[in-house]
């Protein structure tokens, strides 16, 4: 399935750290499944949408180094799962690259934008990304749950996820959708955006369950504690006595005298020990399944 890409602008780096998203009305914006694509040198992000008719919408703002041009990309899906085959295709980014337009243009990030209500007043959507692009959960990104300086918090890993652009992303399409609905409910979209703008996105550490303490273990740590010296006393007891018993009764002797060997004796003495071991676990497994 052959997709065409239209190519909706250029801006430069500094429209990409400020004004971004005044590249908006120059999307073909009608009821359908869109996606946008942002390329920047060898960054790509693509935008789903479905039923937008946004006079202004977002465009990402892209952080890197010696951005010099950027130009968007927009391509038409049916619906979510063209989007899927276009990328599951066996021949997906093959024979394409930054310098030419051959072969199938890949996608890096994706926004999927759910069915809104009727009157475009509730929304709700979800970020993709190609698993190519995304860190693992045991890369260096996964965050220390017991760290609690903000300096190191910060430094270490939330300063990677600003930079890392999704955030951004993240707040153009709340402002957007913002826009979006003030526009139908006849409200200021200057007030309403610069009071968006104004929300204080704060930097907190993620809330996580406090500590339970449990009083079971100082409790029985004694009692359990003799149950474990008398685990070990009673094989113990019946090794000793079993030694007592053959040197009284010369058993050993006599079965060597009629040729069984050392190995024979300690080997047998060992089998019947685990083999009475055994029916004693088997037993007490019995009546607790009773």
């Amino acid at each position: 399935m052959k997709q065409h890409w239209t190519t909706a602008g250029n801006f430069t780096e500094q429209d990409a750290t400020e004004n971004c998203w005044l590249m908006a009305p120059l999307l073909p914006w009608k009821q359908g499944v869109y996606v946008c694509v942002c390329v920047c040198e060898r960054n790509i992000i693509s935008i789903k949408c479905s039923f937008l008719s946004l006079s202004k919408f977002i465009l990402v703002e892209i952080k890197g180094k010696n951005i010099k041009q950027t130009f968007f990309f927009f391509c038409y899906f049916k619906s979510e799962d063209d989007l899927n085959d276009y990328c599951t295709n066996n021949d997906y980014a093959e024979y394409w690259n930054v310098t030419t337009d051959n072969g199938k243009r890949p996608i890096s990030i994706a926004i999927v934008f759910n069915t809104p209500q009727e009157n475009g007043l509730q929304w709700s959507y979800e970020i993709r990304a190609n698993s190519s692009r995304v860190p693992g959960t045991l890369s260096q990104l996964r965050v220390d749950k017991f760290e609690r300086d903000m300096d190191t918090l910060w430094d270490n890993y939330a300063s990677t996820y600003e930079d890392s652009g999704f955030v951004q992303l993240q707040v153009f399409v709340d402002n957007a959708i913002t826009e979006y609905i003030a526009i139908q409910t006849g409200q200021s979209v200057d007030t309403v955006q610069n009071y968006t703008y104004g929300m204080t996105k704060g930097f907190q550490v993620f809330p996580t369950a406090s500590y339970e303490s449990d009083n079971y273990w100082s409790n029985v740590y004694f009692a359990f504690t003799w149950f474990i010296i008398f685990g070990f006393v009673y094989p113990f007891n019946q090794v000793a006595s079993e030694l007592v018993h053959e040197k009284s009764f010369k058993t050993k002797e006599g079965m060597k005298m009629m040729g069984a060997t050392v190995a024979t004796y300690w080997t047998g003495l060992f089998f019947l020990s685990s083999l009475s071991l055994l029916l004693l676990n088997c037993k007490s497994h019995f009546y607790v399944d009773l």
